[in-house]
């Protein structure tokens, strides 16, 4: 396993290619789908399509159509999963036999990665759990906790 950011290289190469964040998703996806790649895509976005208001799965669907595909998303950061803290993951799937594999290839030691087919689940929690962790900072704040 590689990581680049040399989309035309790792596509070139890649048996799975891993998109994120999602401001670039749609771009991202075109220039994959542009260059024939057709093997699995799997995105790490946490959030909404500002254009559409589109969860990452349904622009997924649009520029890609059907095809192996996933969603990979939970409390962490990148910085964070790069340096090898302890973080936990889920992937998401329609399909549950490719989220198993994926997140079987993706699990480190310090990286534990679930799988669910739960894709609109997974995505729209990665969205809001950061809106639920400032309320919950703010209640603690205000001595509301």
């Amino acid at each position: 396993m590689a990581v680049t950011a040399d989309l035309e290289g790792a596509l070139a190469q890649g048996d799975l290619i891993l998109v994120g964040p999602d401001r670039g998703l749609r771009q991202a996806l075109e220039r994959v789908r542009a260059a024939g790649f057709d093997g699995p895509v799997v995105w790490a976005c946490k959030g909404f399509e500002q254009a559409s208001g589109k969860l990452p799965h349904q622009v997924a669907a649009e520029v890609l159509g059907a095809r192996a595909c996933g969603a990979l998303s939970g409390p962490s950061f990148a910085l964070e999963v790069a340096r090898g803290l302890p973080t936990a993951l889920t992937l998401a799937a329609r399909d549950a036999e490719f989220a198993k594999r994926i997140a079987r290839e993706l699990h480190q030691p310090t990286l534990r990665v679930y799988y669910s087919t739960d894709v609109a689940g997974v995505e729209i929690s990665g969205a809001v759990k950061n809106v639920m962790a400032i309320a919950a900072g703010i209640s603690d704040g205000l001595g509301m906790a």
